[in-house]
């Protein structure tokens, strides 16, 4: 029976630290398939964007050239921030009796427009017709006039996301009509589209008199996808590469329902080898504009071993129970050796409170009416950070939820729901995160209860510290986008933002303004005060300027002493300007530092988008720059708006 008992307890020893172990290895693995999902999710959303920015452009300038699409396109660095678009179009939406009228005009206003159907269109239907197109590093060679009509797939799909308002995913290779053309013939069009991984689209709306009327669209603009294997490339810039990666994304397609080769997969396994070996998976949807995106993760094969504590513990406790197991014989045979017999006892007991006391995580056992029946060390050591030498002696005979309670400051009732699943044995084991306040400081712990195996009932509860872990991912992203000397955006994060609020404003007809700051004086402080001065100078400047303008406003800091802050959703160039005057009379007043009084001024140059159709955060940022070095000529400490 002795042996039983010690092999039962070495069991249970090695069986709560391996899990401790995998609970370690799975969470580490959950947090970088997340973060590397996020990424991914975050790019394959840019390209929905910057279609919908395409579509504005189109929409609010009807009448514009071949040329100026093409400049419009270049501008805004569409393909070197998306590379795996092989180009964009727009295809107009005209009907059957507007037919002549559109060629007759585009004709007129594209001297390169042919009109040229790709065969045989329905009577009355309605057609769509390449208006615009501008190509990547590699030309489809896609004719500005070609009527795409006949390519019933693809119209199916464009009345469908017109109707609906949202974009598609889909391919060329299921058309039957362009299957038999490129059999039949090899025109070089049919061949390129054919060779395209797939292409997405977005439908574009024009502006309506009567609100209350259906949107009909004008038409829809559209990207094909090469290569799409670059996108995990893109979003997989500073992630973990011990994570494989699959993106698969689900082809749209009215015409032939759902099959299995309407899809479309990038894959990358990085250092994690195959997903068939993988230790552990994980799989997400994400649906962007009507498009369903599956993100597939796994770790390598190796992420989950035992670690060689358990092996260790597991050979030791079976001999501890096979030295108990002779002692209890010995002391049958012999009486005069039971004072020898308890003391191995106890050796054996103290070897095996050892083991337990080794499980670095703080761990307590529980009863089934959830009282503390022992503890190891970690856990009296959990308990001093959080009480320091006020910590009680003893915990066991307690409630577990009532010891917690003073330090817990959320997920009480969360924690207390699950835990009351496995000691009613309604589930096997449980995890929840919970913050524990320890001396002020907040500390995050992932506690996972098993129950234990018996009659009596009960739980091991195991406790994690998983508190960096928590919060590396925020800190690592708000390293990569902040000012390491002020804490502000710096210049990547700031033309992001800009750039982001171009795209809003060319949707929603807004002003964007930017407002670029150069301070006055502060050379002559660096000169004499020294850098470490001239730095708590750029401090106390920061603070002001955040204070100057509204909480939707964002700061930045470009480098030196420049500053820069982007207003948004604006309908007046009033606003902008009175933000530059708040913030050159707090730049007026005297900063204290270190005892010192010293005085700044600042130069401020304005700069406002209020047409849908000007540029990029460069242009912006050029712009506000020029008024700014007009400013600082005319004397400094005023502001001057762009021309």
């Amino acid at each position: 029976m002795t042996l039983v008992i010690g092999l039962i307890i070495t069991a249970t020893t090695a069986l709560v630290i391996r899990n401790a172990a995998h609970h370690d290895a799975e969470e580490q693995f959950r947090q970088s398939a997340n973060q590397t999902a996020v990424a991914v999710e975050r790019e394959v959303s840019r390209y929905f964007e910057e279609l919908n920015s395409v579509g504005a452009f189109v929409a609010s300038s009807r009448a514009a050239t071949p040329e100026e699409f093409r400049n419009f396109v270049d501008e805004a660095h569409t393909f070197r921030r998306l590379p795996s678009m092989a180009g964009v179009f727009f295809l107009q939406r005209v009907e059957a009796a507007d037919l002549d009228a559109f060629i007759e005009k585009e004709q007129a206003r594209n001297p390169g427009f042919a009109y040229f159907p790709i065969g045989e269109a329905a009577p009355g239907a309605t057609h769509y017709i390449l208006t615009y197109y501008m190509p990547n590093d590699v030309d489809l060679a896609l004719p500005v006039g070609t009527d795409v009509t006949p390519i019933t797939s693809l119209t199916a799909m464009m009345g469908d996301s017109g109707s609906r308002g949202v974009g598609i995913a889909s391919s060329f290779q299921q058309d039957p009509l362009l299957q038999r053309i490129a059999q039949d013939t090899r025109f070089p069009l049919i061949t390129s589209l054919l060779n395209l991984d797939f292409f997405i689209g977005e439908p574009v709306y024009g502006a309506t008199a009567d609100d209350a009327q259906p949107r009909v669209p004008i038409g829809w603009v559209g990207a094909p996808i090469d290569h799409f294997d670059q996108v995990i490339n893109a979003a997989r810039t500073g992630q973990p590469d011990d994570i494989g990666v699959r993106v698969t994304v689900d082809l749209n397609d009215t015409t032939v329902g759902q099959r299995d080769d309407l899809s479309r997969v990038a894959e990358q396994p990085g250092r994690a080898g195959s997903q068939a070996d993988a230790a552990f998976t994980s799989s997400r949807s994400t649906t962007v504009d009507g498009v369903t995106f599956r993100l597939d993760a796994w770790s390598t094969a190796d992420a989950d071993d035992v670690p060689n504590t358990v092996p260790v513990v597991l050979i030791v406790g079976l001999a501890s129970s096979l030295l108990a197991a002779g002692v209890v014989g010995e002391r049958r045979r012999a009486r005069d050796r039971e004072r020898a017999f308890a003391g191995e006892l106890a050796d054996r007991a103290q070897f095996q409170r050892d083991i337990v006391d080794s499980v670095t995580n703080p761990m307590v056992v529980l009863d089934a009416g959830g009282l503390v029946t022992a503890t190891n060390e970690a856990w009296g050591r959990l308990r001093e950070r959080s009480h320091g030498p006020d910590a009680p002696p003893l915990d066991r005979g307690r409630p577990y939820l009532e010891i917690l309670a003073p330090d817990l400051r959320s997920g009480r009732e969360e924690l207390a729901d699950e835990l009351e699943q496995v000691l009613g044995g309604a589930t096997d084991v449980v995890e929840v995160d919970i913050p524990l306040d320890q001396q002020g400081r907040r500390r995050w712990y992932s506690v996972r209860a098993t129950p234990l195996l018996g009659g009596r009932g009960g739980a091991v509860v195991v406790h994690t510290d998983i508190t960096e872990r928590k919060r590396s991912h925020d800190e690592l992203e708000l390293k990569a986008s902040r000012d390491p000397l002020t804490g502000l955006l710096n210049r990547a994060a700031l033309e992001d933002e800009i750039d982001r609020a171009l795209v809003r404003a060319r949707a929603n007809n807004t002003m964007v303004a930017a407002l670029f700051i150069d301070l006055d004086g502060f050379k002559a402080i660096n000169d004499t005060h020294g850098h470490a001065m001239g730095d708590d100078v750029l401090r106390s400047v920061a603070r002001s300027v955040a204070a100057a303008v509204r909480t939707e406003d964002r700061v930045g800091r470009l480098g030196g002493d420049e500053f820069v802050v982007l207003i948004e959703s604006i309908d007046s160039v009033d606003i902008a300007a009175r933000t530059a005057e708040r913030i050159l009379a707090l730049l007026a007043e005297p900063l204290a530092i270190e005892g010192l009084h010293l005085r700044l001024g600042a130069s401020i140059g304005v700069a406002v988008v209020d047409s849908p159709l000007q540029g990029s955060s460069e242009q912006l940022l050029e712009r506000a720059d020029e008024a700014m070095y007009e400013a600082k000529q005319a004397g400094g400490s005023h502001f001057r708006l762009a021309r």
